[in-house]
């Protein structure tokens, strides 16, 4: 089903590409192509899709939002949408899809990371936590297959504080 780049071009001249699966293809999978997209996406080609998907979910698009993440292409597809495509990295981002999507032949990398969907976690702000987790993640894979350094996010990590708690106590 995916199998990886085999384009005659030198590697270092062309985008790898990158497709993230998740069951409804809704809130991990659409972060994680957007995170890359905005991280590296110089380096990378990033796509998205799940097993069953469902409508992208409102909170995706507003975290993505609120912290400056370019949301183009944002729509949910079907695994399906990618039959015959080609891939270097095919990553899934929980364990249903993981399990669901083991049959399909990948000659590529394979990488399975199991994040908590947003939408049935617990706790303040389930959205930009995830955000949060899947940037890290990503942030890491890249620095390891593109073997350079990201450029800093230049942050007021107090606002972004602020920004996750219930009550705006912080003023200072």
């Amino acid at each position: 089903f995916f199998i990886c780049t085999n384009s005659k071009a030198p590697k270092e001249m062309t985008k790898r590409k990158v497709l993230f699966l998740c069951t409804g293809n809704s809130a991990r999978s659409q972060m994680a192509e957007a995170l890359l997209r905005n991280m590296a996406g110089n380096d990378f080609e990033a796509f998205s899709a799940g097993t069953d998907p469902t409508d992208v979910h409102s909170q995706t698009i507003a975290v993505l939002e609120k912290f400056g993440i370019s949301k183009e292409n944002v729509r949910s597809k079907h695994i399906s949408e990618f039959q015959g495509d080609d891939f270097d990295y095919v990553i899934s981002l929980c364990d249903k899809a993981r399990l669901e999507c083991k049959t399909y032949p990948i000659s590529g990398k394979r990488m399975d990371w199991n994040f908590e969907d947003p939408v049935y976690r617990n706790g303040p702000h389930p959205f930009a936590t995830t955000l949060n987790e899947i940037s890290g993640r990503i942030a890491m894979f890249v620095l390891i297959e593109t073997k350079k350094n990201l450029p800093k996010v230049e942050f007021d990590p107090i606002q972004f504080f602020k920004s996750l708690s219930y009550d705006p106590i912080l003023d200072f």
